[in-house]
């Protein structure tokens, strides 16, 4: 029997960019398709968790200028996955 969940796998849609560069600010990186959404948060979560680390030494004043951008450029990517994967279960509910 085929289920909603077959024909509407929950996957990121690949509509999501992150990381801006040159004057144009045109964005350098796309989340991909068709990554299932649970993979996707716990990658999320990953990130989150080395973005929570990095800005605990920032705010004791033991993180280095590149530790600062590391959280610039980690919750860059966390966002872009959470907007990505929000966007692609809006998208399967639209479809139910």
């Amino acid at each position: 029997m085929t289920t909603s969940d077959d024909l509407h796998p929950n996957k990121t849609l690949g509509t999501t960019t992150f990381s801006t560069c040159g004057p144009s600010r045109q964005p350098l990186f796309r989340i991909n398709p068709d990554i299932p959404i649970e993979s996707a948060l716990e990658h999320a979560s990953s990130l989150l968790a080395c973005i929570h680390e990095l800005s605990l030494d920032a705010a004791m004043g033991d993180a280095s200028k590149q530790s600062v951008w590391a959280v610039h450029h980690l919750s860059d990517m966390a966002k872009a996955i959470l907007e990505d994967a929000l966007s692609g279960s809006a998208a399967r509910h639209l479809m139910d």
